[in-house]
């Protein structure tokens, strides 16, 4: 599960936008993956909790696929934040002339030429 499933499914993660749709998605995705190891069909009607359970006894512990989504942007988010490069600008929705604009007063002096910090 780990070595094949999860490297394809998290690859790019901390670039997607949560939705609530995708957040559910991401759920029935996780759920499948553990039905499909577990040999068990839908028509079974085995709720997720059991299917859980089955699967902690089976393998151990495991974090759910959404919260490692969340970690991964959040670890993503701090990396980009501490840089000045490119990054947290495509991060922002900016291109370098729009932060250059942004740090432009209206008077075309920069906010260090004004003042502020």
């Amino acid at each position: 599960m780990r070595s094949l499933v999860l490297s394809v499914f998290l690859y790019g993660c901390e670039t997607w936008t949560l939705t609530v749709e995708l957040q559910r998605k991401i759920q029935v995705t996780e759920m499948k993956c553990y039905r499909k190891i577990l040999n068990i069909r839908y028509s079974d009607r085995i709720r997720n909790e059991e299917i859980r359970q089955m699967v902690e006894r089976s393998m151990g512990p495991q974090q759910d696929f959404l919260t490692m989504v969340k970690k991964r942007k959040l670890r993503w988010y701090s990396h980009i934040s501490r840089s000045d490069g490119m990054a947290k600008l495509s991060y922002r929705g900016q291109s370098e002339e729009s932060a250059a604009e942004e740090d432009r007063g209206k008077d075309g002096k920069t906010t260090f030429e004004n003042g502020q910090n």
